[in-house]
């Protein structure tokens, strides 16, 4: 009886030995499965998380380029506008000047008229006390 139970645990004891070190061998190929998922996935967030600085980098240099012509292309615009403001606004003098100029002249020519139309009148009247 002792010898069939000596054989009965022995056969046990080897057989969980043998799936002791089974179960070993698979843990340890697993963990080795896993390290490489694991280099292979941080090697391709590395390059997505590189792509996109990268795309932020020529963003921003797009950006800075584009805002730095828009910058020229406004204060071009400013100096041009400045410029046609003070040339209308010249304008605008001589313009003044010229109509205050037409407005005398128009008002000698009134103030003539008068005196002249004032002259025919008393010529006029002369004229008929002769009569």
């Amino acid at each position: 009886r002792v010898e069939s139970l000596e054989k009965a645990v022995g056969g046990s004891i080897e057989k969980l030995a043998s799936d002791l070190d089974a179960a070993k061998s698979a843990h340890a190929r697993l963990i080795a499965e896993e390290a490489r998922a694991r280099e292979t996935s941080v090697a391709a967030f590395t390059e997505r998380v590189a792509c996109v600085e990268r795309f932020m980098s020529d963003a921003a240099e797009r950006h800075a380029t584009d805002s730095s012509a828009t910058h020229a292309r406004v204060g071009e615009l400013h100096a041009r506008l400045a410029t046609s403001t003070r040339e209308r606004e010249m304008q605008l003098g001589e313009l003044a000047t010229s109509h205050s100029t037409v407005k005398e002249r128009l008002e000698t020519l009134e103030r003539a008229f008068s005196d002249s139309n004032d002259k025919l009148a008393a010529a006029h009247a002369r004229l008929e006390e002769v009569r």
